[in-house]
């Protein structure tokens, strides 16, 4: 029972660890979008789906940044605006209805009797909701050195040496 258990429990972790958003273009399942809006601006998006921790999708947005930043030239960028907010829905499952039927026949010589009942249940439908994730910020991208006094200001370059790692593990 416990091998079962675990064997059950290792399948789950794979299949949602499998179906989480990928570090790619958007698409059906998730993934980065962003837009120009002048010279060193840029608005960036990473779409989550409801397998993808918000975690998940804030660690993507941010490499997208870094990556954007990088590959328009630029050293640093830094979030202007933005934020990561949930989307909710829910669907509801069909109810079912089992009906079982129970008959007995007794004979005895010439004669005899039979009866039948009929039974059954009513199981209703389940409402389940689903969370998604999306994280959309502004970002200005620039050139030189990161200012150490800006919290919000990013180097590109260092900061997708340090998320490496993320970007391999979620393709």
């Amino acid at each position: 029972m416990q091998y079962t258990k675990l064997i059950a429990t290792f399948s789950l972790v794979i299949f949602l660890t499998a179906c989480a958003t990928s570090y790619q273009p958007k698409g059906f399942m998730g993934g980065y979008r962003d837009s120009r809006l002048d010279s060193n601006t840029v608005r960036v998006s990473f779409y989550g789906n409801r397998y993808t921790s918000r975690e998940t999708v804030e660690n993507g947005m941010l490499y997208r940044c870094a990556e954007v930043t990088q590959q328009d030239g630029y050293d640093y960028f830094i979030i202007a605006g933005g934020d990561t907010t949930p989307s909710y829905s829910s669907y509801t499952t069909p109810g079912t209805y089992n009906q079982y039927t129970n008959t007995n026949l007794n004979v005895y010589g010439h004669s005899g009797y039979a009866s039948s009942s009929t039974y059954g249940y009513y199981q209703p439908g389940r409402t389940i909701t689903t969370r998604k994730f999306s994280s959309t910020v502004i970002i200005k991208m620039f050139n030189g050195k990161k200012p150490p006094q800006l919290l919000n200001a990013y180097d590109a370059r260092e900061l997708m040496s340090y998320m490496k790692p993320y970007k391999s593990n979620s393709n």
